[in-house]
């Protein structure tokens, strides 16, 4: 992946699995993490096309990782949050 990408990781035929329960969810998605590790930080969505199961979820969050995309910070900001993070104050704004 670029530096610098909008990315949403979208897991399809969720259907497909008979017993699906909250440890394996976590479990899938801590192996997308292990195995997609420069995307890591990407909203993950398990879905199924042929259920229609979360598809709509789609471009609500492909919207909300352009958004952060687009998201700009200023320097003086980024240096008032470094500079509280390297004293360990824990101040942010």
């Amino acid at each position: 992946a670029e530096s610098g990408r909008a990315c949403v990781v979208v897991v399809n035929k969720w259907d497909a699995i008979a017993e699906k329960d909250d440890k394996l969810y976590r479990t899938s998605k801590q192996f997308l993490q292990n195995k997609l590790p420069s995307v890591s930080w990407a909203q993950q969505l398990f879905v199924s096309a042929k259920t229609g199961l979360k598809t709509q979820q789609i471009y609500n969050a492909i919207g909300k990782a352009v958004e952060k995309h687009r998201t700009r910070i200023s320097t003086a900001v980024l240096n008032e949050v470094l500079e509280d993070a390297v004293r360990g104050s824990g101040r942010h704004r």
